[in-house]
Formats: structure tokens, sequence, C-alpha cells
């Protein structure tokens, strides 16, 4: 029997078994047709799983490479070439597939870099003390909040139109304030939401890669912007400071 029919004969333990087509499994039954979808399952998340292990070994090797070199930075042509060596010899036929598997070897020495290196040595380096996955996570949770701020904005832009389309809607979800006026309780939530949006966004805003890595011109656009929110922010807290008159 020819091998390639093996190989589509056996759906378990084959991670280079060839294209499976209709013609090889249309005589099996539904027990067999299960159980060779799920041995194909299971042998998807096998391979993901081993191809990550793969990556990340293959990170630490590259890793090891450069500080045998003593350049943990691959900035030397003996320690590129070294690396270079090693793509070359495995012999990846897809230019694109060698290119993709580079960029995340490189992506996990960059946090082997910040793992294995002092504090001192990433500045000397030029490195980021925050790994990709950390700058990763941060980016994540900036474009979190600022999703919310925007939602919150939409949403609170929708009450506001909504309410005035008729006061019998209004009342339906409307409440009396300290002062005993209706209000939308839809408007309040969405104004503390923004409130809430607003702060966190500015919690984000890094003091120190401010200082350090802005251009002057950036700087001053930043400025710029920050004057106008604190003149903003001096204008509602005249309002959320304002005491209710006594009746």
């Amino acid at each position: 029997m020819p091998k390639s029919d093996v190989d589509k004969s056996r759906p378990t333990g084959v991670v280079d078994a060839a294209e499976l087509q209709l013609e090889d499994i249309q005589h099996e039954g539904d027990q067999a047709l299960h159980a060779r979808g799920v041995a194909y399952a299971k042998e998807y998340v096998r391979a993901r799983d081993v191809a990550k292990t793969m990556i990340k070994n293959l990170a630490v090797v590259q890793f090891a490479i450069r500080m045998q070199h003593g350049d943990p930075k691959a900035e030397q042509y003996a320690t590129k070439q070294a690396i270079k060596a090693v793509y070359d010899a495995a012999q990846i036929p897809d230019a694109d597939q060698r290119d993709r598997l580079a960029n995340s070897v490189r992506w996990h020495v960059g946090n082997l870099q910040r793992r294995y290196l002092t504090p001192r040595e990433l500045k000397k380096l030029d490195l980021d003390e925050a790994s990709p996955l950390e700058r990763m996570q941060d980016a994540r949770e900036t474009n979190r909040v600022l999703l919310v701020g925007a939602r919150a904005a939409a949403e609170n832009a929708a009450s506001a139109s909504t309410g005035k389309k008729s006061s019998k809607e209004a009342k339906s979800v409307a409440l009396p304030d300290d002062e005993g006026t209706l209000v939308d309780t839809r408007v309040v939530a969405n104004q503390l939401r923004l409130t809430d949006a607003a702060r966190n966004i500015m919690e984000r805003l890094d003091m120190d890669f401010i200082a350090s890595d802005l251009t002057a011109g950036q700087r001053a656009r930043m400025d710029a912007d920050l004057e106008a929110m604190q003149k903003r922010i001096a204008d509602l807290r005249r309002k959320t400071r304002k005491r209710p008159a006594k009746s």
C-alpha cells in the first residue's frame, strides 16, 4: 500500500499526513467519521501547542547564542550570522513563513532580555525595561480604557437625544434628584461613567515616558491639550462644587 494511502487512513499521530479528500473516506460509517474528526481536532490542538513551544525554545536558543557572543542585542555581525545560520540550516522553503517565525522568535527574545538582564544592562543597551509582553498588555488596557470612554460618550449622546423626544418617554426612566427635579437616570449614569473613563485615561499617561521619549514638538502639543483639559476641568468643578440654592 502506498505511503499516502496509509497516512490518509490514520487520523491520529500523523503530523505530516497528506491532505484528505472526500473520496478517501466516503465509504466510512458514522462512528468511523466521528472518530476521525475527533482525532483531527485533537491533532490540530496538539500541533498548535507544539508550534508555540518550538517558537519559545528557538527563542531560548537564540538568546543563548547572543549571550555566548556577549551580544544580547545581536548587533554584531558574528552574532547575526550565527542566528541566520540556524534558519538557513533549517531549510524553511517559504520566505514569508521564515519571516513570521523570525518575528515571533524576536518577540520572545525580547521577553527573555527583560527576564535575564539587569535594569542597568537594559539601560546600557538602550532597551525599555518593559518587556514586549508587558507593553502588549499595557496597550490592550489602554485600548480598553479608551473604548469604555468612547462607549460612554456615545451612549450619553444617544440618551440625551432620545430623552428630548417626549416627556412621556423621559418620565419612564426619570427619578427625582435631591431638589425634587426629574432627572433621566441614563444620562446621570453616563455622565458618571464619562468622568470615570476620563480619569482612567489620564492615569494611563506615563510621566517618565513623556519626559524622556517625546520630542519637544510632541510635548508642546500634549501640553496644549492638557491646558485645554485643565480649563475644562476647572469649569466642571465650579459646577460640581456649586451648592444648591436654599429654599
